[in-house]
C-alpha cells in the first residue's frame, strides 16, 4: 500500500469516527432532560468531559464561514 492511499484511508477512518461521536453528542444534547448525562455517556462511550466540552466550544472560523454561505 502506497503512503497516499494509506493516509487516504486513515482520513476516512477519523473522518467517520468524528462524525459519530458528534452524532453522540447531539444525542446527548437531544435526551439531556429525559436522562442523566451521565448515564448517556456512559451508554454511549463518549467521556462527559468530552461532551462538556463540546457544548461550551465556540464554532471554528470556518464552520461560521460555512453558516454564512448557506444563509
Amino acid at each position: 500500500e502506497t503512503g497516499f492511499k494509506k493516509a487516504e484511508r486513515i482520513r476516512k477512518r477519523d473522518d467517520e469516527s468524528k462524525s459519530k461521536q458528534i452524532a453522540s453528542y447531539k444525542t446527548i444534547k437531544a435526551l439531556k432532560n429525559k436522562y442523566p448525562i451521565k448515564w448517556l455517556c456512559s451508554v454511549l462511550g463518549i467521556n462527559r468531559s468530552s461532551y462538556y466540552k463540546w457544548t461550551n466550544r465556540k464554532p471554528s472560523k470556518r464552520e461560521l464561514e460555512n453558516n454564512a454561505l448557506m444563509e
